[in-house]
């Protein structure tokens, strides 16, 4: 069989799925509003967006479109979009969720600690409890 060097048949070819355009602006930007870097009630320009990831506004779009779907951000009927707002109806589902986060947490941290993590919390405690007094 004679096979060209330097070039890869296609089943040497093992190369990562690419990242297409929409899929890095959703991921940043859902990382944006959950870090709260973009406060809720914050307006998303699409042509600002545009400029910022450097791609055209159809990519914009369909990032925006999946964050909607996700309840992340607002399409307004005037075409504009926002970061979805802080219902405060909503406040008791977050507490509930931080509630499970820190629970569970705090059972993984409990059942893979280490003998040095006990002593450094036992240390810790120490040290609070003579501030404390």
């Amino acid at each position: 069989m004679n096979i060209p060097v330097g070039r890869a048949t296609s089943a040497q070819k093992t190369s990562a799925p690419r990242e297409t355009g929409s899929t890095r602006v959703y991921t940043e930007l859902r990382h944006d509003i959950l870090s709260m870097a973009l406060a809720p009630s914050a307006a998303l320009d699409e042509v600002g967006l545009g400029k910022r990831f450097q791609l055209s506004r159809s990519p914009i779009r369909e990032a925006l479109v999946r964050l909607a779907s996700e309840g992340l951000v607002v399409i307004l009927q005037n075409r504009s979009t926002i970061v979805a707002p802080l219902d405060i109806r909503s406040v008791p589902e977050y507490l509930d969720a931080l509630d499970l986060l820190q629970r569970a947490t705090h059972r993984s941290a409990a059942i893979c600690r280490s003998d040095r993590d006990i002593e450094e919390i036992e240390a810790i405690l120490a040290v609070y409890e003579k501030k404390v007094k």
